[in-house]
């Protein structure tokens, strides 16, 4: 992903404010809370897949990785978005572990 040059701009001047903005804790929690929102932005991608989109898919996904499968390969999108998403991912674990038991 490139990335864009607005948003690296922010990121490197938040990071470079960092020794300037003082010990006052209120400061210090909204550049805590900021920098999080732009690393987010940042790292988000041109095509993403929402949570629901993921969730009507992950029981495909899952079965192809039992068969033996690259999913990941297959089916990129999900494997981005559990790479992002922690409640995706531990409905992805809590799928593969109810489908290994049941083999």
């Amino acid at each position: 992903m490139r990335k864009n040059n607005i948003l690296s701009k922010l990121i490197n001047r938040l990071q470079a404010l960092r020794s300037t903005l003082g010990s006052d804790p209120a400061v210090q929690q909204d550049r805590i809370v900021m920098g999080k929102l732009l690393q987010m932005i940042d790292n988000t991608d041109e095509v993403e897949l929402t949570c629901d989109e993921v969730f009507a898919l992950l029981d495909h996904y899952v079965e192809l990785e039992a068969r033996g499968e690259d999913a990941a390969r297959l089916i990129p999108l999900i494997s981005d978005h559990l790479d992002k998403c922690h409640d995706c991912f531990e409905e992805y674990e809590a799928l593969s572990r109810v489908l290994a038991a049941a083999a």
